[in-house]
């Protein structure tokens, strides 16, 4: 039934998108549904001052200004507690950017995209942000464009001929676009008057929003080195001693079937090849809109097609020529001083019908061919004197590259990022915490009276599930007992496990890693953090096979997605300012700060009389010498847990040293809740670690207490 209906969708679709006025219908219907979701979350939270989203090409590419902008970010120190979003339709393709500070990867229209853009401060884009996306009072938006433009756009264009959407439906997106906009940035003064007239911003944004920084995007281009070109080509594979065309066709109105851009080959490439000769490459490169290319471009070995390389500057550094039509790659590669060929070869239909021109194409920098059987002969003539358009390259850059010196990021982060927090955000800060704490604890309430209910009935014996009652076998399974509940702080060494080998243990997330140094194994294991649970899943897999029972919280339960038969859930209720210590997981446990409030109430629920924590320093967790092991997925928990205090900590200018001490203050006050229940029950329960910071426990000596 499921398949049916997807197909009677994509059918609708398909119908919609072959006739422009049902897609323009379509397009408002989604438009206010999204706008919808968006304008919830900008009811219900507040402005998250030092959040910058991102997004390049429509989420398709990690690319472009916005890319420029971020890594220029990245680079000073003054935007260290910064937190950035990047917006890609496929995240996992771009799993690399979560080893940069703060950084967090989003899929488009999922919750969080939705969220990210309802509370970031600063909004940075090269595409326009859909109609959808209205950004409130408070926040900033960078729209950097992605190009200088030669062919009309918006309200200059005089046709009708986009069969995507009407052109009344398009220059109403073009007027919205105009209201939204907080800045836009120019590369000349002939970008900022184009850029005017076709978003109508002097009608409807009626002030100054532009930049005269030039386009960060090429500043790689006045910095590159030649190492750069010489791992780029060989990363494509191109043999040293070749020259390199590279061709970027722009996409054309009239070429459009189905809801996407189909691009029809217009050079015939494989008879460009052999008329140039082995001793050339042509990179191909279509234009972002493009989904499908209609043609046999890449069967020959001496055509690489490039369409999955993102950042097309890497592509013009190591060509030795550009052939284009009227894509503004032309602008960009004028730049490196380097010739051009320009293949129009539906110049008249172009000009006329299409799109036009916004200047005479006679200042083009190079020549302007019409007929494939010309191409070849053009090109080597081109490369061999290109002094002959040296006056012409010098007026086209002078025009159109005005502003491009190779600091145009710097020059941007600067006027448009603030790296100062006011006051009043501050109180802002606190009442938007306020609010988020007494919606988590109305959930929680209604949580809890359903775990309540569940547990009564469950202590019966009655609904009982398999984890429920493999639980309920656990409970009193040790009474009288001494265990250990081990940590993975700096003070644990292999000896201490090994002093262990006959004791009933505990042990926690990576503690694996130390496997290889000793013949100490635990008992029992238990992670609760989800990250931890989806990342290393397959690792505990076959670590922990022969543990009694793995632990995890009914939170992390649900997102793996291979469960190990040995594995029990206990249902969880996280709570940052009423935790308490229950003693009996058959309801729920309550958590906070430390996968020690689980393994402690598992002890408890077991009958343990005594309890001794090892290798439990409560230090900094995220120190240079925090644990005995390091890898990629602790250092992306800890980066995830950072960010969640630094929206947590009321404070200006967060340090590492701020978020240790609140590390530490949270951990102290589990702790001394679970000593709390230990002697109001009776159970000893002392710290045996050798080091590290927690005193809320009576200490003992470990090879004393084992004699």
């Amino acid at each position: 039934m499921k398949k049916i209906i997807s197909e009677i969708k994509h059918e609708v679709k398909l119908i919609c998108y072959s006739n422009k006025y049902l897609k323009s219908m379509l397009e408002n219907v989604n438009t206010v549904r999204r706008g919808l979701k968006i304008k919830r979350y900008q009811y219900t939270h507040n402005i998250e001052e030092r959040m910058v989203v991102f997004e390049s090409f429509a989420g398709s590419k990690y690319a472009c200004n916005p890319m420029a902008i971020y890594e220029e970010m990245l680079k000073r120190p003054e935007f260290e507690d910064f937190e950035f979003v990047w917006i890609f339709n496929k995240p996992g393709e771009y799993k690399f950017l979560e080893s940069n500070k703060n950084t967090t990867l989003v899929k488009k229209f999922s919750k969080k995209h939705y969220k990210v853009y309802a509370t970031a401060k600063y909004w940075v884009n090269n595409m326009s942000v859909p109609d959808y996306l209205k950004p409130r009072k408070g926040q900033i938006y960078l729209e950097t464009w992605h190009g200088v433009p030669l062919k009309r756009m918006g309200f200059d264009i005089e046709t009708d001929a986009d069969p995507r959407q009407t052109k009344s439906h398009m220059l109403k997106k073009y007027k919205h676009k105009a209201k939204k906009m907080t800045y836009m940035i120019s590369s000349s003064e002939f970008y900022t008057e184009k850029l005017t007239s076709a978003f109508g911003l002097e009608r409807y944004c009626k002030r100054d929003i532009f930049l005269n920084s030039g386009y960060p995007r090429n500043d790689y281009l006045f910095h590159y080195t030649d190492d750069d070109v010489r791992r780029m080509k060989e990363k494509l594979q191109i043999p040293e001693g070749k020259k390199v065309i590279l061709y970027t066709p722009t996409w054309r109105d009239t070429q459009f079937e189905h809801g996407k851009v189909v691009y029809q080959v217009a050079v015939d490439l494989d008879r460009l090849s052999e008329e140039l000769g082995e001793e050339y490459v042509i990179l191909f490169r279509a234009h972002h809109h493009v989904k499908e290319v209609n043609g046999d471009e890449v069967k020959n070995p001496n055509i690489i097609n490039v369409a999955d390389v993102d950042e097309i500057n890497y592509l013009y550094i190591i060509s030795d020529i550009l052939v284009t039509d009227y894509s503004s790659t032309m602008f960009d590669y004028a730049i490196l001083n380097r010739p051009m060929v320009f293949f129009m070869y539906d110049l008249e239909e172009y000009e006329k019908d299409i799109r036009g021109f916004y200047f005479d194409i006679s200042q083009l920098p190079g020549p302007i061919v019409k007929e494939n059987n010309k191409l070849a002969e053009t090109i080597k003539n081109t490369l061999s004197c290109p002094e002959i358009y040296k006056e012409k390259y010098i007026a086209f850059n002078q025009k159109f590259n005005q502003y491009n010196k190779g600091n145009s990021a710097k020059m941007i982060v600067d006027t448009v990022f603030s790296s100062e927090v006011s006051s009043e955000y501050l109180k802002l800060k606190e009442k938007t915490i306020r609010k988020t704490n007494m919606v988590r604890e109305m959930k929680n309430s209604v949580k809890i009276l359903s775990y309540n209910c569940r547990g009564l009935l469950r202590s019966h014996g009655i609904c009982m599930d398999e984890n429920s009652k493999a639980l309920y076998r656990l409970k009193n399974s040790h009474k009288g007992e001494r265990c250990f509940l081990i940590g993975n702080g700096p003070s644990l060494k292999a000896e201490d496990l090994e002093l262990l080998k006959d004791e009933i243990c505990f042990g926690c997330n990576m503690i694996y890693k130390i496997f290889e140094k000793t013949q100490w194994r635990p008992t029992y294991y238990c992670s609760i953090d989800s990250l931890y649970a989806k990342n290393i899943a397959e690792d505990v897999k076959q670590e922990m096979e022969d543990v009694r029972n793995m632990f995890t919280v009914y939170t992390s339960y649900v997102k793996l997605n291979e469960k190990p038969e040995n594995m029990l859930y206990v249902n969880n209720v996280f709570s940052e300012n009423h935790y308490k210590v229950r003693g009996n997981v058959m309801a729920y446990c309550k958590t906070k700060a430390t996968v020690m409030t689980v393994m402690a109430e598992l002890a408890f629920f077991m009958g343990f009389s005594e309890i001794y924590l090892v290798g439990v320093d409560n230090s900094d967790t995220h120190g240079n010498n925090a644990h005995f092991y390091k890898s990629d997925v602790e250092k992306l928990v800890a980066e995830q847990d950072k960010n969640r205090i630094k929206k947590r900590v009321l404070k200006k200018n967060i340090t590492d040293k701020d978020i240790a001490e609140h590390t530490i203050n949270r951990c102290n006050s589990v702790y001394e809740e679970l000593k709390k229940y230990a002697d109001t029950h009776g159970i000893k329960m002392k710290n045996a670690s050798r080091g590290g910071n927690l005193e809320v426990f009576e200490r003992v000596d470990l090879e004393t207490l084992l004699k």
